[in-house]
């Protein structure tokens, strides 16, 4: 994974404080930074519930933070994958109104809002399996154990 997502020039920054700081670093200088925002925060207290396709999932505060703290813009990107694996087509969409607010469950929403508009555009390419509501507010059971 690592050896593919680094392929094209990119530099990944290892999770935790080390790699945040990488971030605000990267931003300070003027580059780019590239997040996965649909990924579950490792702890609750890295994250807000807001709604994902009208159900609530726990949503990561990091990409809030550093807009806000940075005054880096945020934009959305995929890579729509075209049939015949002919290429792809390079899809980028502005951010929601209130992704950098102060409010974590207004920046959180905003960010989810954003993922869904990616996915609204190519619903059969998004991941599926991933486990998006594993954690539950109130400490709920996963939708996911049997």
């Amino acid at each position: 994974m690592q050896r593919g997502r680094s392929s094209g020039g990119a530099r990944l920054v290892p999770v935790g404080p080390a790699g945040v700081r990488a971030l605000y670093e990267a931003l300070r200088r003027g580059e780019t930074a590239g997040i996965l925002p649909d990924q579950e925060p490792r702890s609750a207290a890295s994250g807000a519930f807001a709604p994902f396709f009208g159900v609530s999932a726990l949503t990561m505060t990091l990409l809030s933070r550093l807009a806000r703290k940075s005054g880096a813009p945020v934009v959305f990107c995929f890579a729509e994958r075209l049939n015949g694996a002919t290429g792809y087509r390079i899809h980028w969409l502005p951010a929601p109104e209130g992704i950098a607010d102060t409010d974590p469950a207004v920046a959180t929403a905003a960010l989810n809002r954003g993922v869904e508009a990616c996915i609204r555009l190519c619903p059969e390419q998004y991941q599926w399996s991933y486990r998006r509501f594993k954690r539950r507010p109130d400490n709920g059971p996963s939708p996911y154990r049997q």
